[in-house]
């Protein structure tokens, strides 16, 4: 039912009469050939098959009669031989994974969950890292095949067409509208046979490129040291995670920042790019920090000159009857007169 090379063994399925059609390992030898794991335990046998080798280990199909053919992945041990994802609703021996392949760190399948249609499944080797490339939107079918690496991106027949794909929904595009056999890479052009209602099967190339990409970026207002953290708005229009820096007024974590102190800071949103989109062009968004409104404390009054206080340390500019005071910076101030005097506070450009 068969086979793939894992490192130094060969994973493969194959039937007895103790275990059924199961997965099976050999290095070899006649001593190195035993059973891997007896996913379906008794002579009936899980039926593996499809194996393709990825990202270290081995992925297959298996079936069991309650959830049908799912997804499995080996490592070449019992204990890393584990279900990867069952997205098949139903249990019809029928309906079964098809098209298993690795490109770059991502491992490619096809499979119909009845609400795409058949189409291109992709998975890092996680249920959580298991999702759908949704090619013709809807429950219609674009029935993927021939999945290829073609430097380090999954190009496919879908749709009778030849598509390319990262992973991601925004990185699926259609290549041609042309039906291709088979494709190949050379000096960075894509050569395929293919059907033209003019010319008949003849051999076409389309240039290997690069896609570019934008960063988009909510505006941020105006903050106050104290405030609560707040999310950085942050994205790639090609899907693709974003890097989010900023200097030590802030700190960021998942995309949310906190408040370290005040001051002016500038927050630099960066994508290296992949396999198929170019490096984005950086992002910087510049805003303030504000300190926090000062409060003014009054001593002195019954005792002497009455000293003014400012509740900020540094930063202190003081104003007499909404005039500032040529050089009066300190924390504290002493009144030559009775007037009105309020202190605005500056925090590195900020105030």
């Amino acid at each position: 039912n068969g086979f793939a090379v894992l490192g130094d063994k060969v994973v493969f399925g194959a039937t007895d009469n103790q275990y059924g059609a199961e997965v099976w390992v050999t290095d070899g030898t006649s001593e190195g050939t035993k059973l891997l794991v007896d996913i379906i335990p008794g002579t009936i046998g899980s039926e593996a098959r499809h194996f393709r080798a990825g990202l270290n280990c081995v992925y297959f199909s298996a079936y069991d009669s309650e959830k049908g053919w799912t997804l499995w992945k080996t490592n070449g041990t019992p204990e890393g031989t584990q279900m990867v994802a069952d997205v098949i609703p139903d249990n019809a021996k029928t309906k079964f994974t098809t098209n298993l392949a690795a490109v770059g760190d991502k491992f490619y399948f096809g499979a119909n969950d009845e609400v795409h249609g058949q189409e291109l499944w992709v998975t890092d080797g996680t249920e959580a890292g298991t999702h759908v490339i949704d090619v013709i939107t809807g429950s219609s079918s674009s029935n993927p095949s021939q999945v290829v690496d073609i430097n380090g991106v999954a190009y496919f027949k879908a749709d009778a067409s030849l598509w390319r794909t990262n992973g991601l929904q925004q990185g699926t595009f259609r290549v041609s509208n042309l039906e291709p056999f088979n494709w190949v890479l050379l000096n960075n052009w894509v050569y395929f046979s293919a059907f033209h209602p003019d010319h008949g099967v003849e051999l076409f190339k389309v240039e290997f490129t690069k896609v570019d990409q934008q960063i988009v970026l909510e505006d941020i207002p105006e903050k106050i040291f104290g405030d609560a953290p707040f999310p950085v708005q942050a994205s790639a229009t090609s899907g693709l995670p974003v890097c989010i820096t900023s200097g030590d007024e802030l700190t960021i974590l998942n995309g949310t920042a906190t408040i370290v102190k005040p001051g002016t800071v500038t927050i630099t949103i960066r994508q290296k790019g992949d396999a198929l989109f170019n490096a984005a062009e950086p992002v910087e968004h510049t805003f303030c920090i504000l300190p926090p409104k000062p409060t003014i404390m009054v001593s002195g009054l019954n005792i002497g000159e009455p000293v003014l206080t400012s509740s900020a340390n540094e930063g202190n500019q003081w104003f007499e009857n909404n005039q500032e005071i040529p050089g009066a910076t300190e924390k504290t101030y002493t009144p030559e007169a009775s007037c009105t005097f309020k202190v605005r506070v500056t925090t590195h450009g900020c105030t």
